[in-house]
């Protein structure tokens, strides 16, 4: 049977492309310059976005007592957070990581919330469960059906739907789709109607960026791959008003490896990772009065569609870059006469200028230092000189039909199915979860349309009295945080040398922390207490008598014994809520960091603007380590009880007394796990002189230094892998692309192994990580030899832009660098390796630590006291 013949449409802001092919043979193809009424539909659609002209949305998270800290539209911009933001509603429901529930659905509290949402107006609804991914037929769906039974006009999205694992990002995609739902139904009305004009009854389809955002920017590739056969290059794809260059890796685009924002929200769309810059054919080219010279500016600014109409060649007036190639002999285009008058030097310059910019943006994406293939699609390509050398380039390509690159990749796309779960492998193997997940995956692909037998996997603010480093919205990018400054609380740092200077800071520090699987805690968000709750019955635990492990007022509690620990199962003291602090037999003048790492240094910032206390500038590890022991006040000896861990329903366990702080691991591992693996934990506060002498100095910041280091470099246009790297006299392990990763979560933790295959300097190379939470070891697997180990820091970073990447957010083909910065001294001691070694995580004797350079103690940002105020 004769292959079936594709039509592939791509509509640009200059021109529109056209191609049919027949199977994957261009039969014919035509490049018109796009309309006015065309331009003046998209116009308004990105000015429905760009002013905010969207439908208001009401949300209803499925979350019971967990995810309430963070509420929907939490980090949305504040101006379309007022447009969209209809309502939301936090309801009983949401999963744990295994699928059990949360708590259960109340159906009278939702049919509650639907007549709400009805009364008020509201038309477009998403229902978002915790962890629904796993299940989402155990509550979205049903959810769901509810609402279309009670309120059939309704329209929803659900949100397992839209996003991945990752609750707050998969909510906001989800809002971000509902409320361009009319938008884009009105958008495929007209396709539809354009298509019957023709007498075209055949399906059609929009492209897009692997999620639910429409886009033709990715179109080329699929085209390249088959033209081509490159599976790994540099493309450059030209067009009249901009040029989008990325990297082909195995012949799929290279995925962007952080969190994607859309109109200013988080999201967790798949999207690749293009470069976009404002050279096209269009171009405006202007001369500037620089330094004893003239100066050439090509570009952002465009003609777009007007460019037959402005453009000299064409009769125009304005200088635009196809001008340009037309007097540099580049193209044959319009009325060469007209530009025969123009000035040698600023054709010359204009030219230099555009090859500049090709060669800077190849410099930003390729993979490795080494010269790469460039292949060059679009119209615009004729404003590269195919004779003249390219820095970075190993070798120059014009594809096949490159002038409708996109056309054709539209017609060659491929319709997708993604999978993203989390899976109890006590009930299941890897390979038995993965085999499923394809599985569902495939069929998703088949029930959009795919073939069956055709599916195939692929500077800081310092208070002038106190000393007080007073933090602004612009030193901390953590939600929680951010909601604090926003309700006009403030978040205060103060070096650890000004405890016990004052009455005020006369008393003792708590610290405070999440413990739990970070993987859990991406999905399953604080509810906002946890921490707070643990503190508090740190303190009523002294308010009863604790002393020494024992409590004088033990009336109506059931004190247990095992395992090396003395405990409680749920500490509820009566009638506390009016005592004060010399009630309860401590006094708390300030907070700190358990870990300087990932959420655990945040939150010490949020419980001190929530109960008004500083924040001192060190922490227990200088990093972040998975297991409480290695806090360094254990370490040296300091106890830790009394201890509590609580939960998001308000469930305290305590600790009265530890054999050693492994036994106090031990026991609260176990009762986070059944917590839903996340809880809060708090420790028995510390003495200034503790904090000095048995924790990590300065620690917020080293990172705000770095922060700033990394911030300066793309400021500067230098590495910020190099500015990490000098900041903290650290040392580059490998470059190059996550090639496997396997995790699981077992015990409470996220452990698994990730291997970086690598490129540059290190191809042939591949490196294997291994991680617990936190990553441990890695080594070379061409000669198994340990090239870092803990308790140095190993850090994955983005390649390009230096921004660290958990180990949950850890996924195939990401781009990176693998970095190890030194640890602090008191890491390193004997005792403390004992600890925090690589034997104190299982590993044989041969793995030895050998420290890779010289700790660096920053210079503390709030300043010391002077010194007659020291103790």
């Amino acid at each position: 049977m004769a292959a079936l013949f594709s039509i592939g449409v791509d509509v640009g802001g200059t021109n529109t492309d056209a191609v049919v092919l027949q199977g994957d043979q261009v039969v014919s193809w035509i490049k018109q310059v796009t309309t006015a009424d065309v331009t003046t539909g998209v116009a308004r659609a990105v000015r429905a976005v760009l002013r905010r002209d969207l439908v208001s949305v009401s949300v209803v998270r499925l979350c019971g007592t967990a995810s309430r800290a963070l509420p929907p539209f939490c980090d949305f911009p504040q101006d379309l957070k007022k447009v969209v933001c209809g309502s939301y509603h936090l309801v009983n429901g949401g999963l744990q990581f295994d699928g059990q529930e949360i708590s259960s659905l109340e159906e009278e509290e939702l049919r509650t919330c639907i007549r709400t949402i009805w009364e008020e107006g509201g038309r477009n609804v998403v229902i978002v469960g915790i962890f629904s991914p796993i299940a989402p037929q155990a509550q979205e769906e049903k959810v769901a059906d509810l609402f279309r039974a009670e309120f059939p006009e309704v329209s929803l999205t659900l949100s397992h739907r839209v996003g991945q694992i990752g609750l707050l990002e998969r909510e906001n995609a989800a809002v971000l789709n509902e409320c361009l739902k009319p938008l884009c139904h009105r958008t495929v009305e007209a396709f539809r109607q354009a298509l019957n004009a023709l007498g075209l009854t055949c399906p059609f389809y929009l492209t897009q960026n692997d999620g639910t955002l429409i886009s033709f920017t990715t179109n080329v590739y699929f085209n390249i791959v088959l033209v081509t056969g490159v599976e790994d290059a540099v493309v450059i794809d030209i067009g009249g008003t901009t040029s989008d260059v990325g990297c082909l890796m195995g012949g799929f685009p290279r995925q962007a490896s952080t969190r994607v924002k859309v109109a200013g929200v988080s999201t967790n769309f798949r999207m690749p990772d293009v470069l976009s810059i404002g050279l096209g054919g269009g171009s405006i080219i202007r001369q500037t009065d620089g330094k004893n010279q003239f100066t050439v500016q090509v570009g952002p600014t465009s003609t777009g569609y007007g460019l037959v109409r402005e453009g000299l060649v064409f009769g125009g007036a304005t200088l635009t870059a196809t001008d340009v190639a037309v007097a540099a002999g580049l193209a044959d285009l319009g009325d060469p006469g007209h530009v025969t008058g123009l000035d040698r030097v600023l054709v010359r310059q204009a030219v230099d200028r555009i090859h500049q910019m090709v060669e800077e943006a190849i410099d930003q994406v390729k993979l490795s230092g080494e010269d790469q293939p460039i292949l060059l699609v679009g119209g615009g390509t004729i404003l590269v000189d195919g004779k003249r050398n390219i820095s970075g380039a190993s070798s120059v390509q014009k594809p096949q039909h490159y002038q409708v690159a996109n056309a054709v990749g539209a017609a060659l796309g491929q319709v997708s199915g993604t999978v993203d779960r989390v899976v109890n492998l006590a009930q299941t193997t890897r390979d038995q979860a993965i085999s499923r997940a394809k599985a569902d995956a495939a069929r998703q692909a088949v029930a959009a349309g795919a073939v069956d037998s055709s599916v195939e996997e692929t500077e800081p603010q310092i208070h002038p009295e106190t000393g007080e480093w007073v933090l602004s919205p612009w030193d901390v990018e953590c939600l929680a945080a951010l909601r604090a400054l926003e309700k006009g609380r403030k978040i205060r740092v103060i070096a650890p040398e000004r405890l016990d200077t004052t009455p005020a800071l006369t008393g003792t520090v708590a610290t405070v922390a999440f413990m739990g699987a970070p993987t859990i805690q991406l999905e399953k968000l604080c509810s906002g207490t946890e921490t707070r709750d643990a503190l508090r019955c740190v303190q009523d635990l002294y308010a009863a008598g604790y002393n020494n492990g024992q409590l004088s007022n033990k009336d109506g509690l059931e004190v247990k014994r095992g395992d090396g620990v003395t405990y409680l199962d749920d500490y509820r003291p009566s009638q506390t809520d009016t005592q004060t602090d010399a009630d309860r037999g401590v006094r708390v003048v300030a907070v700190m960091s358990a870990e300087i790492g990932g959420l655990n240094s945040m939150e010490p910032l949020v419980v001190g603007a929530a109960l008004d206390l500083p924040v001192v500038d060190a922490d227990g590890m200088g990093r972040a380590f998975p297991e409480l022991q290695m806090f360094g006040s254990f370490i040296c000896g300091v106890d830790p009880c009394p201890a509590a861990l609580s939960d998001d329903k308000g469930q305290r366990a305590a600790v009265l007394q530890v054999d050693s702080a492994k036994h106090l691991e031990n026991h609260f591992r176990t009762v986070c796990v059944n917590m839903g693996c996340s809880a809060g934990v708090a420790f028995a506060p510390l003495t200034a002189a503790q904090v000095r002498s048995s924790c990590i100095q300065y620690s917020l910041s080293r990172a705000w230094r770095l922060g700033h280091a990394v911030l300066h470099a793309y400021k500067n246009s230098i590495s910020p892998i190099h500015a990490i790297l000098q900041q903290e006299s650290g040392r580059l392990l490998a470059t190059g692309k996550v090639s496997d990763v396997q995790r699981t979560t077992t015990a409470g933790f996220a452990r698994g192994i990730l291997k970086v295959e690598g490129s540059g300097d290190f191809l042939d190379e591949t490196l294997k990580i291994d991680f617990q939470n936190e990553n441990l070891v890695a080594r070379f697997l061409s000669d198994n030899k340990v090239v870092a180990c803990v308790p140095d820091l190993i850090t994955i970073v983005d390649a390009d832009s230096g921004t660290p990447i958990a180990t949950e957010e850890q996924r195939y083909g990401l781009r990176v660098a693998v970095l190890v910065l030194p640890a602090p001294p008191l890491l390193c001691t004997p005792e403390a390796l004992q600890v925090v070694g690589p034997q104190a995580f299982g590993y044989p004797e041969d793995v030895i630590y050998s420290p890779v350079g010289e700790y660096t103690c920053n210079k503390p940002v709030p300043p010391r006291p002077p010194a007659p105020l020291h103790t």
